[in-house]
């Protein structure tokens, strides 16, 4: 089992910028999320960087959003940047992921991160 799997609700709404050629086919949101992120982030033989910072959270009972600036490396090359929005709701099992929603601006038209240049070793 995709260990993904259980941090997602069955009915998981995301939204990328623009869906891609090669984009694989799924049946439910959550198959659709999960092959997304595995797309990105397995297929790279590259390490994975993403940083957020100023986080902004906010909570209604059981159902809390963070919203916050990000920027994204792959290796040592700044990928893109933009703004992560993540939306959870509590369930009997615990948290689970109801949305995800980010921007990309593409590396040249990013402002630099309050956080500095990552150190990459």
């Amino acid at each position: 089992m995709n260990p993904m799997r259980n941090l997602l609700s069955a009915t998981v709404l995301a939204a990328t910028p623009a869906p891609t050629a090669d984009a694989a086919p799924a049946s439910s949101p959550e198959q659709r999320v999960i092959a997304t992120l595995q797309r990105l982030f397995v297929a790279s033989k590259d390490a994975l960087l993403e940083r957020i910072w100023q986080p902004e959270v906010r909570v209604a009972g059981r159902l809390p959003t963070l919203w916050a600036p990000d920027d994204f490396y792959i290796g040592a090359r700044l990928s893109h940047c933009g703004v992560d929005s993540i939306t959870l709701f509590a369930t009997p099992e615990g948290w689970k992921v109801a949305g995800v929603f980010f921007s990309v601006v593409e590396a040249p038209q990013c402002a630099p991160s309050p956080l500095g240049a990552p150190e990459f070793k």
